[in-house]
């Protein structure tokens, strides 16, 4: 997932709930906060943490840390919103009940 602002990377290819998965996130500003909602069901909103890694050359690298609840519909749409100093940033992904085949 990547904007002009930000890229984002988490070490899975499949996001499958139940399980814990890292993302990895550069930016070229400080990250306020971080957080998952659901978008074809209400699951709340599910704020993460961000730590700051190293700052380098004009960029940001964080790391974050986060694990979906099990949903009724085995394809459940996400949101990840991640808002930085100056902008709001949101990308959608999707999470399986199993990895698909």
């Amino acid at each position: 997932m990547e904007n002009q602002n930000l890229k984002v990377t988490v070490n899975t290819q499949y996001i499958l709930v139940e399980q814990s998965y890292q993302l990895s996130i550069t930016s070229d500003q400080k990250i306020s906060s971080i957080f998952i909602t659901g978008i074809n069901m209400n699951m709340g909103k599910l704020p993460l943490i961000a730590q700051q890694i190293k700052q380098e050359n004009g960029q940001y690298y964080y790391q974050a840390s986060f694990l979906l609840g099990l949903c009724s519909d085995p394809q459940m749409l996400w949101q990840l919103t991640i808002n930085t100093e100056h902008s709001t940033n949101q990308f959608e992904f999707t999470s399986y009940w199993k990895q698909p085949e």
